[in-house]
């Protein structure tokens, strides 16, 4: 399956999921503006001179940055709309803040100004669901939930979400930078969807292997590494 080098898309309206919430009809996005040619980005505040940044080679680097896949679902009306983003992060705990930024041309940009919304982490399985609100809609209607906290939609059969209410927006060059502030959230489980390099890798089979690897960060390894040494047994060297 040949897939996109982004999934950064614009929005589609979608058929509102069925009441009550059942598996039903769904809409799509839209691709990633193509790259264009070498742009000068100018500093604001002194430092070195205009540096020249080919747009292509550019976004083939950061997309060496494995990350996770979601999409923003939110509803305006009796619309429901839905974009994939993988520009996706937290920010803070107190209070509970996360990132999400969407291309400034997307229509999703343009809507989300005061809805609320949810961030859909999407799991393994998942991949035309990505690529449906990437702008390449599948030919199975998408799977929807029980609407979360503000009756905002929120998609079937994810590793988990996160239902926002704005908070602050930043100006981020082409992109928006929406900040939203968490009323709810719900972690289900499963191998989460990655993105690298333009296509969508397997990550272990087993997800329960030991994340640290052996590292001597490892808090299961923290005691054997205590009694391992003089100080902390003996108090003496």
């Amino acid at each position: 399956m040949t897939t996109p080098r982004s999934l950064r898309g614009t929005s589609r309206t979608c058929a509102p999921p069925a009441e009550p919430p059942a598996p039903g009809a769904g809409g799509g996005g839209g691709a990633d503006r193509a790259a264009g040619v070498p742009e000068t980005r100018v500093p604001e505040t002194g430092g070195p001179g205009p540096v020249a940044v080919d747009r292509r080679e550019l976004r083939a680097c950061l997309g060496s940055f494995l990350t996770g896949v979601t999409v923003v679902t939110f509803r305006r009306g009796t619309q429901v709309h839905g974009i994939t983003v993988n520009s996706f992060t937290s920010v803070s705990l107190d209070p509970p803040l996360v990132l999400v930024g969407l291309d400034r041309g997307s229509r999703a940009a343009a809507l989300l100004d005061s809805c609320p919304y949810a961030i859909n982490v999407l799991t393994e399985g998942q991949r035309g669901v990505a690529l449906h609100f990437a702008g390449r809609p599948m030919t199975e209607p998408v799977r929807w939930a029980a609407p979360g906290p503000d009756e905002v939609p929120l998609l079937a059969d994810t590793v988990g979400h996160l239902v926002c209410r704005p908070w602050r927006r930043y100006d981020g060059g082409d992109h928006e930078l929406l900040v939203g502030s968490v009323v709810g959230f719900q972690v289900t489980g499963g191998p989460p969807l990655a993105f690298f390099r333009g296509g969508f890798p397997r990550l272990a089979a087993d997800s329960r292997t030991e994340p640290w690897s052996g590292s001597l960060d490892d808090p299961a390894n923290a005691q054997r590494h205590q009694s391992a040494h003089p100080m902390t047994t003996e108090g003496r060297t």
